[in-house]
């Protein structure tokens, strides 16, 4: 049996424009964003909160991460990060780095270790715009195969 009428016409038909509606206002959304990060309006880029434990018998990794971790950064902006660690055993490194990677000149990145507890705010100045990738990892002392961490951060970018 056929469907015919105005239901099925509009079924194949009202999708279509509902998509190009979505659309619309997702580019509209993104482009307003874009503009306010741009114009220094927005500042906050992420939020992580994480607890890592890891032994010879288990490994545990939970929590909660909300923003980018992929940056697009102009020269001059400071890129920030506030941090609080609990360091029980191994190490909370966190970091920015320009893409693409370059092993033989770190000028472009920023990186921290902490071994201990610890709660604050890391800054470094963007010394050239572009793609950066932002990290934040616990993990274990080289050499070692356990830590314990637990931290929670927040990132952005200022002018």
């Amino acid at each position: 049996m056929a469907i015919h009428g105005t239901l099925a016409s509009y079924g194949m038909h009202g999708g279509r424009r509902f998509s190009l509606i979505g659309i619309a206002v997702l580019f509209v959304g993104a482009v307003v964003l874009g503009g306010a990060y741009g114009a220094g309006l927005i500042t906050f880029l992420g939020y992580e909160t994480r607890s890592s434990t890891e032994t010879k018998l288990y490994a545990t990794d939970n929590g909660f991460e909300i923003g980018l971790n992929t940056l697009w950064l102009f020269e001059g902006q400071t890129y920030y990060v506030d941090y609080e660690a609990t360091v029980e055993r191994g190490q909370f490194r966190f970091g920015l780095f320009k893409l693409p990677l370059n092993l033989k000149d770190d000028t472009n990145s920023f990186r921290k270790v902490l071994r201990a507890d610890g709660a604050g705010t890391a800054t470094w100045r963007v010394t050239a715009t572009g793609l950066y990738l932002a990290y934040f990892d616990a993990d274990s002392e080289i050499g070692e195969r356990e830590h314990e961490v637990d931290f929670t951060v927040t990132w952005g970018a200022r002018f």
